[in-house]
C-alpha cells in the first residue's frame, strides 16, 4: 500500500479555489513558452490573466492553424511550441480525416507519467481514510505503437 496522503491534502486544500489554481498553472506554461514561436505570435509576454490569454490566443478548430509550426519541428527547429525539446511525435488515429503528429516533451511526459502513475482509490468515512495506487511501469509512456524520434519510425 503506498499513501498519498500529502497528494491529497494538497487536492483536498485546493478544491476552494480552483480557478485561481487553474490559472496559476496556465501563467506558468504562458511564461514559460513565451520566447517560442507561437508564444511570440501570440504576445504571450503580455498575457497576465485567463481573459488576456483568451483575447490572444485563439482556440485550434482546425489542423491548418499549426501546421506550419509542426512542420517546423519536423525538420528539427526548437523553440517553436513549447520551450522543451521536442523529442518524439506520436500519430494520431486521424477520427478528423488524416492522421497528425502530436509532438511530446519532457514537462508533458513528466505530466503524463504523473497521472498514470498513480491509481488512486480512496475508502474510508470520516474517521478513516484508506489511500492505495497502483504504480504503473514507464511504459505507460508509449500510448500507442508508432512513435518517432529524429524523424525516424520506431515500432
Amino acid at each position: 500500500m503506498y499513501s498519498c496522503l500529502k497528494d491529497y491534502n494538497s487536492f483536498s486544500r485546493n478544491l476552494g479555489n480552483l480557478q485561481q489554481v487553474q490559472e496559476a498553472i496556465l501563467l506558468h506554461y504562458i511564461s514559460s513558452n513565451a520566447q517560442t514561436a507561437f508564444g511570440r505570435n501570440h504576445s504571450f509576454e503580455n498575457i497576465k490573466s485567463y481573459s488576456d490569454f483568451n483575447k490572444n490566443v485563439p482556440i485550434i478548430e482546425n489542423w491548418d492553424q499549426i501546421k506550419d509550426y509542426i512542420s517546423q519541428i519536423e525538420q528539427g527547429k526548437t523553440q517553436i511550441l513549447t520551450s522543451d525539446e521536442v523529442f518524439a511525435f506520436e500519430e494520431t488515429s486521424g477520427s478528423t480525416g488524416f492522421s497528425k503528429l502530436i509532438p511530446y516533451n519532457k514537462s508533458l511526459k513528466n505530466e503524463l507519467l504523473m497521472v498514470l502513475s498513480k491509481n488512486v482509490e480512496i475508502t474510508g468515512n470520516r474517521n478513516s481514510l484508506f489511500i492505495t495506487t497502483a504504480l504503473f511501469p514507464l511504459a505507460a509512456f508509449c500510448i500507442k505503437p508508432r512513435i518517432f524520434t529524429a524523424n525516424v519510425w520506431k515500432a
